[in-house]
């Protein structure tokens, strides 16, 4: 069969810490390789943290540009696990690309448990076996629909209606 080898994702952000959405969503696209019948025994999930202020020269990439930034990292990223192998996170924090931006990158292994349990955990919830978890942070509140149904009793702002045409 198919052999997956890497996947990509990208996120446009200020930081360069891996967020748990971030790794969650990797370990979900691994998942589904793994499900559609790829060999995944080598597949590295990596993030690509890419500095806002490249985000239009990132998206304004040729063909040929956007192959090389991939190819890039692909190599940088399985360069990082070949040196280190044993560990279980690998850090790159500038990945220079020629005539390209400074990327962070974070890297970590596919772990079919690990995105077993996250797909169980999310599916709980949207089977309504769990209640929503809750945050401190308000904006979250904000735009939470179980908190628009006024659901929530732990809700740190309420919720924000959109005003449409001065409604």
């Amino acid at each position: 069969g198919m052999m997956a080898m890497a996947v990509l994702e990208y996120k446009t952000t200020t930081s360069n810490q891996l967020q748990m959405s971030h790794r969650v969503q990797l370990l979900l696209y691994g998942y589904l390789l793994d499900e559609a019948g790829f060999s995944v025994q080598d597949l590295l999930l990596v993030c690509v943290l890419v500095p806002r202020a490249f985000q239009e020269r990132i998206q304004g990439m040729s063909e040929t540009a956007a192959r090389s930034f991939v190819t890039n990292i692909k190599s940088r990223s399985r360069e990082m696990v070949d040196l280190s192998p044993k560990r279980v996170n690998w850090f790159d924090p500038g990945l220079q690309i020629p005539r390209g931006p400074r990327v962070v990158l974070r890297v970590f292994r596919y772990d079919r448990l690990k995105a077993q349990r996250e797909l169980r955990f999310a599916t709980d919830y949207w089977l309504g076996h769990r209640p929503a978890m809750p945050t401190s942070k308000g904006q979250k509140c904000q735009v939470c629909l179980y908190n628009r149904l006024e659901l929530c009793d732990a809700a740190e702002a309420p919720f924000a209606q959109a005003t449409e045409g001065g409604m």
